[in-house]
């Protein structure tokens, strides 16, 4: 270590004096490199590819570390369980997290008090078929809001870990996509809405336009989809990005103060007034859309540049606790305004690949790009183009506690799903034969001007086929680029093999 203060100079004395760079060396049964330093309360802890060292100079008293100087340091052993020279550990509150050498195992490591070390587990232990043979080659840590780290293998696949120790919860998953992941990082954002978020950054490799391309892609934020804590604004499907390497259509965000009038909160309401404290208006902005938070109008009529008429089609929020419902003022940059097309351009980097397309929130059938553009069957102002994937998920071996009911052949009658901002959900036995959620009900269409059917929250119920196995599994799968949060699956069984 280099001279206490002055991180330059490696300058000691013999003897040695209290000022002096700090030399040492581990007493150990082996020489190992180490490969990575992480402070953390009760001292430091020097990991090197033959095992986990906490070197300080002592605990007093209190149980806090006490400094570290030339002539007091004390190295301990910790664990034996070394870590890889690919990735640097990621700390996650009190926890470390590394990938062991020789091979892709996840341990976490933590202080125990009891013994006082640090120990820790393998948290790939029960996700194992996601890492034989296979080496994590680089990753990072996303905190919020969901604690996820994400991870790339050294064959281009994605793989995330959700974890809440403090809630003994821990999962692995896998993502695939048209290409391979080559990189990853987090960054710290603010969204628009004042939220702080870790925004996952990835580079992926695709064969694009008939070349191989490397692209950087932002992971969408599943915030936006979360009604707004304090105007009480539901979720809107027009702002889910659900596929890979997309683009969206360009929306005007006018620099103005915009004014709902009375009955903007009323779908259906019509010669409803917009009023903006700048120009934002023109002649032909007869038929353009304005969209603020969950709530979108369709221009009708002309006044001036700050005043026009329009049909609601979405409700506009108003404030909370307002008994005369007033719409909320929306502040610059907070509104946009947009007129429908046909063609959507801009696609070069993907012509030739096909594509899905959410189009003011319906699912269109997939297209391949041709000259940079695809074509709309309606006019739509509000359209998402990208790469699209499949969403799956699979239940584990239905069981019941005691006594056990593995083994046993079981019918599964029917299924409730409860989901928060959901569309588009399949269930069935196996993925073979998964069929749609009845659309929970009607008052979940945007208007009676045929707008799409929004994001749901509560549960759906599917009756399933009714065959006997041992498994007892439920598959959900999602085709459509449309999101779903599933918070639970609620099967209803009949039990065989019971005297």
């Amino acid at each position: 270590m280099t001279q206490p203060g002055n991180i330059t100079n490696m300058n000691n004395h013999y003897p040695s004096q209290p000022a002096d760079a700090i030399i040492a060396s581990i007493a150990s049964i082996q020489v190992n490199a180490i490969r990575a330093l992480v402070p953390m309360a009760y001292g430091l802890i020097v990991m090197s590819s033959g095992g986990i060292w906490q070197v300080s100079g002592g605990a007093p008293g209190g149980g806090v570390a006490a400094a570290i100087t030339t002539s007091n340091l004390i190295a301990q052993p910790q664990s034996y369980n070394g870590i890889g020279s690919v990735l640097q550990p990621i700390v996650v509150n009190y926890d470390i997290l590394y990938v062991q050498d020789r091979g892709s195992i996840v341990r976490d490591l933590s202080y125990n008090f009891y013994v006082n070390v640090y120990t820790g587990t393998d948290v790939t232990a029960r996700s194992n078929h996601l890492f034989q043979g296979r080496q994590l080659v680089d990753w990072a840590y996303a905190e919020e809001p969901f604690k996820i780290i994400w991870a790339v293998r050294d064959d281009g696949i994605l793989l995330s870990f959700t974890y809440l120790k403090e809630q003994e919860i821990s999962a692995w998953t896998r993502h695939d996509t048209l290409g391979t992941f080559t990189s990853v990082c987090s960054v710290s954002e603010q969204l628009p809405n004042g939220l702080k978020v870790n925004a996952t950054y990835f580079a992926v490799e695709r064969t694009l336009n008939g070349a191989r391309k490397f692209c950087i892609e932002r992971l969408a934020d599943r915030e936006l989809l979360v009604s707004d804590s304090g105007l009480n604004i539901p979720s809107t499907i027009e702002n889910s990005w659900s596929l890979d390497c997309a683009l969206a259509l360009p929306q005007g965000e006018p620099n103005a103060y915009l004014f709902p009038g009375q009955q903007a909160n009323v779908a259906g309401a019509t010669n409803v007034q917009f009023i903006s404290n700048l120009a934002a208006f023109t002649l032909g902005s007869i038929g353009s859309v304005i969209r603020a938070y969950s709530g979108k109008a369709v221009i009708t009529g002309y006044m001036s540049a700050t005043l026009v008429t329009a049909t609601i089609v979405m409700p506009f929020p108003v404030l909370p606790n307002d008994p005369a419902n007033t719409p909320i003022q929306i502040a610059p940059n907070n509104w946009t305004l947009t007129a429908p097309v046909t063609t959507v351009t801009g696609l070069s980097y993907m012509n030739g690949s096909t594509v899905g397309i959410l189009a003011d929130g319906n699912v269109l059938p997939q297209q391949v790009v041709s000259n940079g553009a695809v074509t709309l069957p309606f006019p739509a102002s509000s359209v998402l183009v990208g790469l699209p994937f499949q969403c799956q998920m699979q239940t584990l071996y239905l069981d019941v506690g005691e006594p056990t009911i593995q083994g046993k052949r079981k019918k599964v009658n029917a299924v409730t799903i409860r989901v928060q901002d959901g569309r588009g959900i399949k269930i069935g036995r196996t993925f073979g034969t998964v069929v749609p959620v009845k659309q929970w009900n009607g008052g979940n269409m945007g208007t009676n001007l045929g707008g799409p059917l929004q994001l749901y929250t509560g549960d759906g119920r599917v009756v399933v086929d009714p065959v006997f196995d041992t498994g007892g599994q439920i598959c959900i799968q999602i085709d459509d680029p449309v999101p779903a949060t599933v918070l639970a699956v609620i099967p209803e069984i009949t039990l065989g093999d019971t005297p």
